[in-house]
Formats: structure tokens, C-alpha cells, sequence
């Protein structure tokens, strides 16, 4: 640290300048409020403040993530169960549901899982691993894989059809 900047800001100034940026108070403020030039302070910032300041950010959001996860979890899990209870209830019953009743249960499920997949990251939707394909690319992974599959067959159009004669017995002459 230089000896100038030393000699400017006394240790307690120092540490509730520190504490006002670690709080997000802007800079300018922080030297206003000490009655030094913005660069003193932005000094400090630059040297020490800012890593540490992006540090605390960091593990605040992990903690945050991680508080958020486990209260999700268990509001899932609490979920479940009713809804597992509900459907136990109404299938002991005898009672059948109503085609909106299974729908809206199927969204609270779905709806439920895209909130997990998208805490953890993952796809919010099912994707498809290939692309679609055309009949063109069909055909040949049928040739491809099919034995018995005849490639190429000429065919010609007959105008008219002959009639054979037969004899007394059936056969074709």
C-alpha cells in the first residue's frame, strides 16, 4: 500500500469505507462522506475490495441456490405426497376422475418437474437426441438394414390384358 493513502485514511475510516462497498454504496458516496478524492478510494477497490466483494457475491448465490433447492425440495416432496394421498383416496374410493381432473394433476406434475430441471440445469422440455428425418433417408436406412428389401424394380405397364385359353383340365396353353 502506498504511504501516501496510508497517512489520508485512518484503519477505522479504512474499515467502514470497506464495509459501505462490500454493502454496494457507490464509490463516490464512500468519498464524499470521508472527504477524499474518489481515486483513494477506488485505490482500496482495486487492490483488495473488488475481489473480495465478487467473492461474498459468489458464495451469497450458492447459499442462496442451495437455501432455494432444499425449500424446493420439500415443498415437492410435501406435493407429492398430498397428491399421491388424493390419488390413493380416489382410486380406493371407486371414484373415477373426470378427464380435466387427470389433466390438471398431469400439469401440476409437469409444471413441477420443468421448475426442478431448470434449478439443475437441465432441458425444461423432453428434446428429441435426432433430428427429423425425410422418406428419402428412411428409404435408405430401410435398404440399409432390410435383407429381403428389393432395391430397384422395373415395372411396365401392361395396356392390355391377354386371355389365356384353357383346356378341358385347367391348363394353360
Amino acid at each position: 500500500m502506498n504511504k501516501i493513502l496510508r497517512n489520508k485514511l485512518t484503519t477505522q475510516q479504512l474499515d467502514w469505507a470497506k464495509s459501505e462497498y462490500m454493502n454496494y454504496r457507490p464509490v463516490s458516496e464512500i468519498a464524499r462522506s470521508l472527504s477524499v478524492g474518489r481515486t483513494t478510494i477506488q485505490h482500496h477497490v482495486n487492490e483488495v475490495w473488488k475481489s473480495e466483494r465478487n467473492l461474498r457475491r459468489t458464495e451469497t448465490a450458492s447459499e442462496f441456490t442451495e437455501a432455494k433447492s432444499a425449500l424446493m425440495n420439500s415443498t415437492f416432496s410435501c406435493s407429492f405426497k398430498g397428491l399421491n394421498s388424493w390419488v390413493k383416496k380416489v382410486t380406493d374410493s371407486g371414484y373415477e376422475m373426470r378427464p380435466h381432473e387427470a389433466r390438471t394433476l398431469m400439469n401440476i406434475i409437469t409444471e413441477m418437474d420443468k421448475i426442478t430441471r431448470l434449478d439443475m440445469g437441465s432441458p425444461t422440455d423432453i428434446i428429441s437426441e435426432t433430428a427429423p428425418i425425410d422418406v428419402i433417408e428412411i428409404r435408405k436406412q430401410i435398404m440399409a438394414n432390410d435383407p429381403f428389401m428389393i432395391e430397384e424394380v422395373e415395372f411396365t405397364e401392361v395396356k392390355s390384358e391377354k386371355t389365356d385359353s384353357k383346356d378341358d383340365k385347367g391348363a394353360v396353353s
